[in-house]
C-alpha cells in the first residue's frame, strides 16, 4: 500500500512540476504581451477570448492537483483499507480458472470484502499483479485490506478451505476426534485428545466452569460432556486448541444463567447436571428425556443405585442392550450398578434437550413415584415406566428376547 501511494505521489508531483513550468512560461508571455502597447484589434480580441481563460484554467489546475495530493492519504483509506475492521467472519471467495482481475474485483465487492473495485484494480496494476490471480477457494474476511487480499489471491496456492461438520449428541470425545480427523479439520487426534484429557494449554480464566472440572478425579477426559455437539465450520488442519475453544465457547453460550439457578434449586453442580444429562442422552429418545430424568431424580433422592446400563457400556466400550452379570460387576467409578450417585463426569456429550431434561424432569413421573424404566421393542424405541421392581422385572422378561435379537444384528 505504501509503495502504491508513493508512486501516486511521485506521478502527482511530476505532473505539478510540468504544469508549473508551463504556467510560469505562460504567465511570463502574458505579462510581456500586456506590457506592449498593442493596438492590433486582433490581439486584443485574442487576449479576451482565450489567453485570459487559459491562464485562469492553469492556475485552477494547480490548485486541484495540490488538493488531490493533500488528500491522497484520505482517499486511499476509502479505497484500500478494510471494509469492516470489526467483522472477522470467514467468507469464501471462489475464483474460477481464467477469471480477470476486473471479475475478481466485482466478486470481492459483491461479498462486501472491499469498498471499491477501482482501488484493488489500481493496486493490482501498479504492482504488476493483474495477471497473477490464481484460481481456487480462499477464506477471507472484512478486516483485510485490499493489499492483504491481493497478496493472498496471487499466491501460488490458495488458502485452506473450511469444512462444515456435525458433532452429534451422545458421542464421546474420542468420537469427536475421529470425525474431525476424518474430515481434515485436524491433522491428527493426538494433541486434541491430550488437551481434552488434561485441559493443559487452555486459558482456564476464559471459562468459568473449567476450574471446577479440572479438580475432579477418576475422569478419563476432563472436557468430556463440555465440548458441545453441534454443526460447526472449521478451517482445514485447524489447531487442536482452536477447535476445543470453539466447542467450549458454544457450551458456555448454551448453558444459560437460568440453568445455573435451576441447578442450585436442585442442589446440583454443573458437573452433576451434565453428567446426568449424558446418561439421559444415551438412555432414550428425545421425547423420553424428561421422563427418564424424573426416574433418575427419584432414585437419587432415595439414595438408590441408578443401575444405568449405558454407564457400563461406556466403561467396557461396547454397544449391546444385554450385558452379562460379569460385565455389570466391572470395577469402575463409572459403573452405576456398583456405585451410588452419578458418574464422576459425563460419559458423552449431551445436547441442549438432554441438559434441559436433567434440569426440568417430568412432573407427573417425578410426583408419581416411578423408579424404573426399560426399553420395550428396540424397533420402536418405546420405554415402559414402572413404580415397583416386580413390574419392572416382568417387562424385562417380556422383551429380553427382542433385545438379544437386536444385539445379534446390531450389537458390538
Amino acid at each position: 500500500m505504501k509503495q502504491l501511494l508513493q508512486k501516486c505521489r511521485e506521478k502527482i508531483n511530476s505532473a505539478c512540476k510540468q504544469i508549473k513550468r508551463f504556467c510560469s512560461e505562460l504567465i511570463s508571455k502574458i505579462k510581456a504581451f500586456k506590457a506592449k502597447d498593442v493596438k492590433d484589434s486582433r490581439l486584443k480580441r485574442a487576449w479576451r477570448s482565450w489567453l485570459r481563460p487559459v491562464s485562469l484554467c492553469a492556475v485552477s489546475l494547480i490548485i486541484v492537483i495540490i488538493t488531490v495530493s493533500i488528500f491522497a492519504g484520505g482517499i486511499s483509506g476509502f479505497f484500500f483499507e478494510a471494509a469492516d475492521p470489526h467483522d472477522d467472519s470467514p467468507i469464501l471467495l471462489t475464483i474460477n480458472s481464467g477469471a480477470s482481475m476486473a471479475r475478481v474485483a466485482s466478486q470481492l465487492k459483491e461479498l462486501g470484502l472491499i469498498k471499491s473495485t477501482w482501488g484493488i484494480k489500481l493496486l493490482a496494476d501498479f504492482t504488476n499483479r493483474s495477471s497473477k490471480v490464481k484460481a481456487g477457494e480462499y477464506i477471507l474476511d472484512k478486516t483485510m485490506s485490499a493489499e492483504e487480499i491481493l497478496d493472498l489471491i496471487t499466491q501460488p496456492k490458495p488458502m485452506s478451505r473450511t469444512v462444515t461438520i456435525t458433532l452429534y449428541e451422545g458421542d464421546t470425545i474420542e468420537d469427536f476426534a475421529a470425525a474431525l480427523v476424518e474430515r481434515g479439520v485436524l491433522a491428527s487426534d493426538e494433541e486434541f485428545l491430550n488437551m481434552a484429557r488434561t485441559g493443559e494449554g487452555l486459558d482456564i480464566e476464559d471459562y468459568y466452569f473449567l476450574e471446577e472440572l479440572l479438580a475432579r478425579k477418576d475422569v478419563k477426559y476432563m472436557l468430556e460432556g463440555f465440548l458441545f455437539p453441534d454443526t460447526y465450520e472449521f478451517y482445514v488442519e485447524s489447531s487442536a486448541k482452536s477447535v476445543i475453544e470453539k466447542l467450549l465457547n458454544r457450551f458456555s453460550n448454551i448453558y444459560k444463567p437460568e440453568y445455573t439457578l435451576q441447578a442450585e434449586k436442585l442442589g446440583m453442580s454443573m458437573n452433576e447436571i451434565i453428567s446426568l444429562a449424558a446418561i439421559i442422552e444415551k438412555e432414550g429418545r428425545t421425547d423420553d428425556f424428561a421422563s427418564i430424568s424424573a426416574v433418575l431424580h427419584n432414585r437419587l433422592k432415595k439414595n438408590m443405585e441408578l443401575q444405568s446400563d449405558v454407564t457400563v457400556q461406556y466403561v467396557l466400550g461396547v454397544n449391546r442392550l444385554v450385558l452379562t452379570q460379569d460385565e455389570l460387576s466391572v470395577d469402575s467409578p463409572n459403573n452405576l450398578y456398583k456405585n451410588k450417585g452419578l458418574t464422576p463426569g459425563p460419559i458423552c456429550a449431551p445436547g441442549r434437550k438432554a441438559i434441559e431434561a436433567a434440569l426440568y424432569p417430568d412432573e407427573d413421573i417425578l410426583n408419581g413415584g416411578y423408579l424404573y424404566f426399560t426399553l420395550t421393542d428396540p424397533a420402536t424405541g418405546v420405554i415402559h415406566y414402572s413404580k415397583t421392581l416386580e413390574e419392572h422385572n416382568r417387562v424385562v422378561a417380556q422383551y429380553r428376547e427382542l433385545w438379544e435379537k437386536y444385539d445379534s444384528e446390531h450389537g458390538s
